[in-house]
């Protein structure tokens, strides 16, 4: 934390996968956690187990006040869901050994009624659950009233201009913050590389992004983008594993091996299909606490991450040009006088771009893009997972910033419309 004398910044980067909050100036989040929004419902009688308006779905306002928020009905963030998840499963497992047993089970005293993932594909659309998100973020993880301080968030590329107004209101309206400032992720993620021009290739929960970037400011017409991140690789995983172990994780509640195995076991190849579908590898085995050994055969350990450079695999995604090729466009779409310095300034960021081989690749499509004749270099950043919100930190704790934030002041005179002339 600052001295007295220098009030921090509060920094959020909401992705669609997960959450990073902390303070201006420090080298990593103090907090890291789902972008996942629960509803839970409590039993009205501890013995009876029955639970409070259980017929009434969670997006319901009737009885509730205006963000749907229905009496007898709590939200859970983040890892709280999962907790209850587990805590309902292994209740089930309970109950069925009871019934065969003929002895009686305690109630369960929680139920998880939805779950909802406020950001998808990096935009925000659930506005009361996002509220949820960052007062959760302020009240639970920091500890702190949001009145106290200034804050920054982070943002996807292209993000529209009434997305920015509605956050800006939300910060200023609701949480009545001491300064606000907006910026693109991948801008902060270049800055956090110590770097003000360069492309960014991001790859994060279910959309990746290349963003040239110039001295600090976005070449918005050489963005481009596709949805397809981690989650498609997760689902993949799902399939297959399940149909190669025999073993439903899903209906197990054990999604949270899946994602263990897909960090743990994938490697992005450099020569898929002339070599290491030809000649094979290693299988991949993990135990379970049960002792269930989950099986991962070579050929799913390379084509799952793959699909980020091989969209065509999926069959949905027969015509989507590969996180390379669209790396390669992007730069080819900017002025040729900036073209060299990209090409030797690709910053990776995102927690999927930490696939072990994934930097060698992207070098490799860029590179052959060019035919060979442009000098290619990647960066990958250990902390690239975190990337956009250090960068936020690092954007934060100049003494400049103080006069880029938009100020309570600015808010009342000019309201949430103010953001497109400071943030940009």
């Amino acid at each position: 934390m600052a001295s007295d004398d220098l009030v921090d910044c509060v920094v959020v980067d909401n992705g669609s996968g997960f959450t990073k909050v902390g303070y201006s100036g420090e080298d990593s989040p103090r907090s890291y956690f789902a972008t996942v929004v629960g509803t839970k419902m409590t039993t009205l009688d501890d013995e009876s187990g029955d639970f409070a308006a259980a017929a009434a779905p969670a997006s319901d306002s009737a009885g509730g006040d205006a963000s749907g928020h229905i009496a007898g009905h709590n939200f859970i963030i983040g890892d709280e869901v999962q907790k209850l998840r587990d805590a309902e499963h292994k209740h089930g497992e309970r109950a069925k050994i009871a019934k065969e047993n003929g002895t009686p089970v305690q109630p369960l005293r929680e139920r998880l009624l939805s779950v909802a993932r406020p950001v998808q594909f990096g935009e925000i659309k659930n506005w009361d659950e996002i509220e949820e998100i960052w007062k959760h973020s302020f009240r639970n993880e920091l500890k702190i009233d949001p009145a106290s301080f200034p804050v920054l968030l982070t943002d996807v590329p292209l993000n529209d201009k009434k997305s920015r107004e509605k956050m800006t209101q939300i910060m200023f309206e609701k949480f009545s913050v001491k300064g606000f400032y907006i910026q693109t992720q991948a801008v902060l993620s270049l800055f956090a590389s110590g770097r003000t021009t360069g492309i960014v290739v991001e790859s994060g929960h279910d959309i990746s992004h290349t963003v040239p970037v110039f001295e600090g400011y976005a070449i918005r017409h050489s963005i481009l983008g596709m949805r397809l991140g981690g989650r498609a690789l997760t689902e993949y995983y799902t399939k297959h594993l399940t149909a190669a172990n025999d073993f439903p994780f899903e209906k197990n509640n054990k999604m949270n091996v899946i994602e263990k195995l897909k960090e743990a076991s994938t490697l992005v190849t450099t020569t898929y299909y002339e070599r290491a579908m030809r000649e094979g590898g290693e299988e991949y085995a993990h135990e379970l606490p049960d002792g269930t050994v989950i099986k991962v055969p070579w050929a799913h350990r390379i084509t799952c991450p793959e699909i980020l450079f091989r969209p065509s695999l999926l069959e949905d995604r027969k015509d989507v040009p590969g996180i390379g090729a669209i790396a390669s466009k992007s730069i080819q779409f900017c002025d040729k006088d900036l073209q060299r310095a990209l090409y030797g300034s690709v910053v990776i960021a995102g927690g999927t771009s930490l696939i072990a081989g994934f930097s060698d690749r992207l070098q490799q499509e860029i590179k052959a893009s060019t035919g060979g004749r442009k000098a290619v270099t990647v960066h990958a950043d250990s902390q690239r997972k975190c990337a956009a919100w250090i960068g936020g930190s690092m954007i934060a704790s100049l003494s400049t910033f103080n006069h880029m934030k938009i100020s309570k002041q600015e808010y009342d005179d000019t309201h949430a419309a103010t953001v497109h002339r400071k943030c940009f």
